[in-house]
């Protein structure tokens, strides 16, 4: 197990049924929705994440590995719990949830190799890393969003950067015998694949939510998003380098200082939350 990254266990829960706020993300149905949309992604590609490493369990022979991957698998599987909580809270907005998570669930369902899996469950971890470097980086872009939702989200970046590496590895370890051209281009090609798909399915969930909301769609609604991710704040634009990486033949997720960037995020969840990290057996 990493000594600068060790995975800690934290079993939160986070009341959001509490809350009845459409708008949590400072008020504005633009971000709130496209971070709704987001979460209605995670309980099944959390799930397909865990089944993808625990294929290959019995490859590792570490034991310190072993148990760096019973962390992941413990993490994500608290991750799928409180987002399956924050969605059946979308669900009694109208939303419909369950449409669209059968959408994430046929575009998994057509992944059938095994090797393939992990090599997507590899690169939709460094697409949530991405995002969770963002928020980790700049602790103002959630800081004035309602508390609980603060909470949820930076709870789930700092873990996902805690575990950014276990599927990469994993990878690394049950590929070894192929050609480094192959792997390399399985790899990449999961990312290129992944980064148009989730994306298509994000904006889909993005457009009917608004639908159901009846906010309007034009062209002025569509060129606000995209500056919001493009421009200013420019989400995106503050982190396309960092996910640039994931494209060289030399990348690691552990390239790179992030050890002082999540001893922040630790006790940024602490102050927030009271919220002390441990381990568990």
């Amino acid at each position: 197990m990493s000594i600068e990254s060790p995975i800690f266990i934290r079993n939160i829960h986070f009341p959001i049924q509490d809350v009845k706020q459409h708008d949590w993300f400072e008020g504005d149905p633009l971000r709130t929705s496209y971070c709704d949309a987001l979460s209605v992604l995670f309980p099944a590609g959390e799930r397909f994440f865990i089944k993808s490493v625990k294929h290959y369990l019995d490859k590792i022979e570490d034991p310190d590995f072993r148990e760096e991957v019973r962390r992941f698998c413990i993490q994500e599987a608290f991750h799928t719990r409180e987002h399956e909580a924050y969605n059946a809270q979308l669900a009694s907005y109208g939303y419909d949830v369950e449409k669209m998570e059968a959408r994430v669930i046929k575009a998994l369902g057509r992944v059938k190799s095994p090797i393939v899996q992990l090599a997507f469950t590899v690169a939709i971890e460094h697409l949530t890393a991405t995002l969770s470097y963002l928020i980790l980086k700049d602790p103002k872009v959630l800081a004035k969003v309602t508390p609980v939702y603060r909470d949820l989200w930076t709870w789930h970046a700092l873990e996902e950067m805690e575990h950014k590496a276990v599927a990469f590895d994993v990878y690394q370890l049950v590929t070894r015998n192929l050609s480094p051209w192959k792997r390399y281009m399985l790899r990449v090609g999961a990312l290129f694949a992944v980064t148009i798909d989730i994306h298509r399915m994000l904006l889909i969930n993005f457009n009917e939510m608004l639908t159901h909301r009846g906010e309007s769609k034009g062209p002025k609604m569509w060129l606000k998003s995209a500056w919001s991710l493009f421009g200013n704040p420019g989400y995106y634009r503050r982190v396309i380098f960092h996910y640039l990486r994931f494209y060289s033949p030399f990348f690691h997720p552990w390239k790179g200082d992030d050890g002082k960037l999540m001893r922040q995020g630790r006790q940024e969840l602490n102050n927030m939350m009271n919220v002390e990290p441990k381990h568990v057996d």
